[in-house]
């Protein structure tokens, strides 16, 4: 009985470590978005209807590099029209990322957040009072933060909504 629990618990000891170096490895996937970046935006407001913005992002890790904080401003002029920021996790258990945003309305989003390729991630949500938003970010051959958004009233048909490029400060 001793030696089982005494394998039980080496198992667990295992398992625990295995867990926490594949959360490691999934946040440091996201090490390149660390900085200060700023550049424009083009968001649409509406159908036919777009809004030309000056975008601030800064990005760093927290608790021991187990969480990202992203928080982006967007500014017309000097006015500031969005703020938002955004935590990422690796949940151990399900092996998948984890993001939580809030915008300076109040609103709270669950977000998915998948690895598409080295350096490119996409993320997304559902729309409470209908729809889904996706975002795909990546870094070009020039080093800058490349995202575009998405909007589906259905999942079939997707409209343009965002398109931002980053350089890092």
């Amino acid at each position: 009985m001793k030696k089982l629990t005494l394998l039980l618990m080496m198992l667990g000891l295992a398992w625990n470590a295995w867990s926490q170096q594949q959360a490691e490895q999934a946040m440091n996937k996201l090490a390149f978005l660390v900085g200060n970046w700023q550049g424009t935006a083009l968001a649409s407001t509406g159908p036919g209807q777009q809004v030309d913005l000056q975008q601030h992002e800064t990005v760093e890790y927290r608790v021991d590099g187990k969480m990202l904080l992203i928080e982006g401003k967007a500014f017309e002029g000097e006015k500031m029209t969005f703020n938002a920021l955004a935590a990422v996790t690796y949940n151990e258990q399900t092996q998948e990322y984890e993001m939580t945003s809030w915008l300076s309305t109040g609103q709270k989003t669950q977000a998915y957040l998948r690895e598409k390729g080295e350096k490119q991630f996409e993320w997304g949500f559902d729309i409470p009072q209908g729809g889904m938003m996706k975002y795909e970010f990546s870094l070009n051959d020039k080093g800058q933060w490349v995202e575009t958004g998405q909007y589906s009233p259905d999942g079939q048909q997707w409209y343009p909504s965002l398109s931002m490029l980053l350089d890092k400060k």
